[in-house]
């Protein structure tokens, strides 16, 4: 019969003597006590510690002080706060948009002390054929075309540099900066970034949903039967663009960009 040996300080009556044990006469099984984990308490005192807790703290640092509203204001207008991707519809202005439809005004942007807004020039992919190129095309032209309608009603301004950002910030008036989103549906080739460029396109995004020719997205059009990389990060035509805008000093948007395009193109 095994013995169960537990330790103990000082000898107790039944255990094997060391002769017995080095003999090999009594087979161990040693018993240890389980160790008790750091955090099995109950619930109840653990609770009672975090509200002694909070108390504690309560006294140490006091009631959080109440802002000054005014002094808020001051605070976020001097951050001069962007928002860098609004999307405008193409119909923009018409009056029976409905104002949830609409996603931007100036008059709702300023009440919220917003000073810049990237407005997107964005095109849908479609697939990549001379077609669905044409369709995105249009489809960036009309938003383009509502955007300079913003640029033209009185209160806003386009900004072309981040000086004309801080210039603008400086008046009443509210910056407005061109960006595009999935340019790779429709803008492909140096001539024709380049002619963006001159439309005071200033921020530039090469995919969105799905795969197109400048880059892999990081979320394939599933729908249509995507692979997970069509490119392996960016296309021969994406390292060109990306030197392009490199040269007409227009900011590389990588969001979208799948892991490999975005290492590719940093």
């Amino acid at each position: 019969m095994a013995t169960d040996i537990r330790h103990s300080s000082s000898p107790s009556p039944g255990l094997p003597t060391v002769r017995q044990i080095r003999s090999g006469e009594v087979p161990i099984r040693a018993s240890f006590p389980e160790p008790v984990p750091v955090f099995a308490r109950p619930r109840a005192s653990l609770r009672a510690a975090f509200a002694i807790l909070l108390l504690a703290s309560g006294k140490a640092w006091g009631a959080a002080p109440v802002e000054d509203p005014s002094r808020i204001a001051a605070v976020h207008a001097a951050a001069q706060p962007f928002d860098a991707h609004i999307d405008v519809p193409p119909n923009f202005g018409d009056p029976a948009l409905p104002d949830a439809l609409t996603q931007f005004s100036l008059e709702n942007a300023k009440a919220g002390g917003l000073r810049t807004a990237g407005l997107a020039v964005f095109a849908s992919q479609a697939p990549d054929t001379p077609e669905g190129r044409r369709a995105a095309l249009d489809e960036a032209l009309a938003r383009n075309a509502a955007i300079d309608r913003i640029v033209a009603s009185p209160g806003a301004r386009l900004a072309l540099s981040a000086a004309d950002v801080r210039a603008i910030n400086a008046t009443p008036d509210f910056a407005v900066v061109k960006t595009i989103v999935n340019g790779g549906a429709f803008a492909t080739t140096p001539a024709e970034i380049a002619e963006w460029q001159k439309r005071g396109v200033r921020i530039f995004g090469l995919v969105h949903a799905g795969h197109n020719a400048l880059a892999d997205s990081s979320r394939p059009a599933l729908p249509r039967g995507e692979a997970p990389a069509r490119w392996g990060g960016l296309s021969p035509a994406g390292k060109a663009a990306i030197a392009e805008l490199n040269r007409l000093g227009i900011v590389v948007n990588v969001s979208q960009l799948s892991s490999l395009a975005f290492r590719q193109a940093v």
